[in-house]
């Protein structure tokens, strides 16, 4: 039995103890960084859920080969969420610098296989965004149903800013 790839790292901080009723931020860092780069936001806002991608040659998946595609990566990233979540919970996307692309480029692929509504058939123009979440959900052995029951997410916020003030932290909702 292979080990389960983790595509996002749950950030823990002291007294963030978090329910998923809280919840859950899917946080994407930028291309210098990695998941620790999203450390402030979790104890600006430790009620949250931070998961923060983790890129494969970066921190706890250095190992791995460098990403050869966005659609790769955004594939593998919607797959692990859907998985994580299922087809309940609130979440948002955040995404700093490189990682605005991908968090963007993942509510894209979401809405390209039809996220939300739970019919398992990919639906959207855009055929490779489409494509590399199938091609993801067949090697992690999760169905296209379980992809597609995820909801879309409360918000997409993305960041330009070349560092992060604990002022801009998000707010709980």
């Amino acid at each position: 039995m292979s080990k389960k790839k983790e595509i996002f790292t749950q950030l823990r901080v002291p007294g963030g103890e978090v329910t998923e009723s809280d919840g859950v931020v899917y946080a994407f860092h930028h291309a210098g960084g990695s998941a620790t780069s999203f450390v402030p936001f979790a104890r600006a806002a430790p009620r949250l859920s931070w998961r923060a991608l983790q890129l494969p040659g970066r921190g706890v998946r250095m190992s791995e080969a460098h990403p050869s595609s966005v659609a790769g990566i955004v594939g593998e990233a919607v797959v692990a969420m859907a998985s994580e979540m299922g087809a309940g919970g609130e979440y948002v996307v955040f995404g700093h610098s490189m990682g605005a692309t991908l968090a963007y480029e993942v509510v894209r692929a979401l809405m390209a296989v039809g996220a939300g509504n739970g019919d398992g058939k990919a639906s959207g123009a855009d055929a490779e965004l489409a494509a590399a979440v199938e091609e993801a959900a067949a090697a992690a052995g999760v169905a296209m149903e379980t992809v597609c029951a995820l909801p879309m997410p409360k918000a997409l916020i993305v960041s330009a800013r070349s560092a992060f003030p604990v002022s801009a932290s998000p707010r709980t909702w």
